[in-house]
């Protein structure tokens, strides 16, 4: 059964990422881990006629959370360009 699941879903969780992400290098990443919390909380899903919409969700939260992770190392990862004012104007 969640076999079939992820081949149905499949093409729809991928475009979904790549759309939000815009980046393949965690594009697969993304999809497993939306397909691993998804299969794994089948249990919570109240309606299977909108499994299609709760799986949706489950791959935007996680893109989301790749991106805030993203965004946080890109504050603390320190600058290799000198971005002060002085060094961007020419003598």
């Amino acid at each position: 059964a969640c076999e079939v699941l992820v081949r149905r879903y499949l093409d729809m969780v991928h475009g979904l990422a790549f759309r939000l992400l815009g980046r393949r290098g965690e594009l697969e990443d993304i999809v497993q881990e939306t397909f691993v919390r998804a299969l794994g909380s089948l249990d919570r899903l109240d309606e299977p006629a909108y499994f299609g919409t709760w799986l949706g969700k489950i791959a935007i939260n996680v893109t989301r959370q790749a991106l805030d992770r993203r965004t946080r190392w890109w504050r603390r990862a320190p600058s290799e360009v000198d971005l002060a004012p002085e060094s961007l104007v020419a003598p």
